[in-house]
């Protein structure tokens, strides 16, 4: 009896290191795939994913154009990155705008990266009158 007994309290400590082995393979494994790939996001082509919005967005890792291809209307902007996913849009031009729009000439936006999947991300954009998340896709 006393031999069933230490057989069984040998397999229990082994099962319970085999289950908290699988624990911890199963949190990293979830970690890992929830990690996102920033960096992808750089530079590159990008359109945003809603329909209403036309603009095309060029973007180097210091500067962005983006561009109203029907209006022709250029927003220059400058990237200041933080950290691996945030980054700082300093406006610094507007071109062929009909009215102008020196006004927004100098301030800035926050853009944090939240999520990425494939080509698309979905960033948190705040400054001024604007505080969403915004879906873009890559297009290069």
């Amino acid at each position: 009896m006393h031999r069933q007994k230490d057989f069984f309290e040998n397999h229990l400590h082994l099962l319970r290191g085999v289950c908290l082995m699988c624990l911890v393979f199963l949190l990293l494994g979830t970690s890992c795939s929830e990690k996102r790939k920033c960096y992808e996001f750089k530079s590159g082509n990008f359109a945003y994913t809603d329909d209403k919005r036309i603009e095309t967005i060029v973007r180097t890792d210091a500067m962005q154009v983006e561009t109203n291809p029907q209006t022709g209307v250029e927003i220059h902007t400058s990237l200041e990155w933080v950290n691996e996913c945030m980054y700082v849009m300093t406006f610094e031009k507007v071109l062929n705008h009909p009215k102008g729009l020196d006004e927004i000439v100098g301030s800035k936006l926050v853009v944090d990266i939240i999520e990425t999947n494939g080509k698309k991300y979905k960033a948190h954009v705040k400054g001024g009158t604007i505080d969403e998340v915004i879906e873009f896709v890559k297009t290069n």
